[in-house]
């Protein structure tokens, strides 16, 4: 697409050392140059960036890590740093945090300003107090941090900077993890607001065939001063992700999930709000007076994915009123058939055809870092490999190839500093 620019920039890779306790020795060269990038270690990095991604193994998808001061145009697995199946992985404060869902444990990483060697420098366990498994981090300051496990009951406040406990609150649970037995919701960000943080709620029911409403789309606000929780629910939409889409000057908005699909495919509650997109508040409530029913502007009947949120408009990709359901044995069909992607302005709600995006099968908003948004491309060769590319927004629908994925996908991209 002529929308979609290659990146040209130094070859960067890392060299992973393993003597004892785990260190990294990470170093970048042009073409032609093989030497440290800070010889004698004098002079700081300029920038230090971090990748995280998944790749498929024997033993199933299994998380590394690189650091690099130059990204390289593609991501070397035999030069990364092994994490394991799994893992949730942040940067804050130019440290690396690593969550271990099996263990319950946080692995504090140091990367050195010069060389850019990893150190491990701290671990928490959370095991004692039961929280394990899936679970998502926040950072507020150099000293207070959250890792939730509400379908637990559990939110855990500790110290990034010491890398203690500060205490273990028990929480009214999720209530839609009750709600089906073969359902486990889940949360994917969480987000600081205005003294409180949010916890968007991820329901999707894919068990054919007696669906349960999750009672609208659901965020979990949870307020440290007073160490309580409420989940705020809006009827308006059946379900939502487990992340939101957010726009430069900081808006949320909630959006549907794929397998809202399966709900009026499967389970004949086609009545149900499947398509809407809404607007999170920073006090911690859904905006009453925000609503774009996507199924009223356009004719779709599965909303495969709001791309992202920029300059007033909203990117979609759905499948329109003439897709038929294939059989239950079938149900994913859908991902490997054409659809249909537009913008529509949030304001106006006017539609336009958008093509930035058509060499890939799907692209999905990531973090913004330094004022640009970054988003992940995803692809799939014709032998079925997943490939996954990071895109970097230059204007709405211009965008630049930073770097890329073989078999495999992005999990994180960050800057250090």
């Amino acid at each position: 697409s002529e929308n979609v620019k290659k990146s040209t920039k130094q070859c960067a890779w890392l060299t992973m050392l393993l003597f004892g306790a785990i260190s990294v020795g990470i170093f970048s060269c042009s073409e032609d140059d093989s030497t440290d990038i800070n010889p004698g270690g004098e002079s700081e990095a300029e920038s230090a960036w971090i990748a995280v991604f998944s790749q498929s193994t024997p033993s199933g998808y299994v998380e590394y890590m690189s650091v690099f001061e130059n990204v390289p145009d593609e991501m070397d697995v035999s030069e990364a740093v092994e994490l394991g199946i799994n893992p949730r992985v942040e940067a804050f404060a130019s440290n690396i945090y690593v969550y271990n869902p099996d263990a319950g444990t946080i692995t504090k990483w140091e990367v050195d300003k010069s060389t850019l060697e990893l150190s491990t420098v701290g671990l928490i366990s959370f095991a004692r107090q039961g929280l394990a498994g899936r679970a998502t981090m926040l950072f507020l300051s150099d000293t207070k941090a959250y890792l939730e496990q509400l379908n637990e009951g559990l939110i855990a406040e500790w110290n990034p900077t010491t890398m203690e406990i500060t205490e273990v609150v028990n929480v009214t649970p999720n209530p839609l993890a009750s709600l089906h037995p073969e359902t486990s919701p889940s949360t994917g960000t969480g987000y600081a607001i205005n003294g409180k943080i949010a916890f968007p709620i991820w329901y999707d029911q894919r068990v054919c065939c007696d669906f349960v409403s999750p009672g609208g789309a659901t965020v979990a606000v949870y307020d440290p001063s007073s160490k309580s929780i409420e989940y705020v629910q809006d009827d308006r939409l059946i379900a939502g992700k487990a992340d939101f889409k957010t726009d430069a000057a900081g808006n949320m908005f909630h959006t549907p999930v794929v397998y809202n699909w399966f709900i009026s495919g499967y389970y004949n509650n086609s009545s149900l709000p499947l398509h809407t997109v809404l607007k999170f508040n920073a006090d911690g409530s859904y905006d009453p007076n925000f609503e774009i029913k996507l199924d009223e502007i356009l004719p779709v009947k599965i909303t495969r994915e709001v791309s992202y949120v920029s300059d007033e408009n909203l990117v979609l990709v759905y499948y329109d009123d003439t897709y038929e359901t294939p059989s239950w044995d079938n149900k994913y069909d859908f991902f490997s058939k054409p659809s249909t992607q537009v913008s529509i302005n949030l304001n106006t709600l006017e539609v336009e055809p958008f093509t930035a995006f058509d060499e890939y099968n799907s692209v999905n908003q990531h973090k913004t870092v330094d004022g640009n948004v970054y988003l992940w491309a995803f692809n799939q060769e014709s032998d079925g490999t997943d490939n996954t590319t990071i895109l970097r927004e230059e204007s709405f629908g211009d965008y630049t190839e930073i770097t890329k994925v073989k078999n495999g996908w992005f999990t994180n991209y960050d800057r250090l500093w």
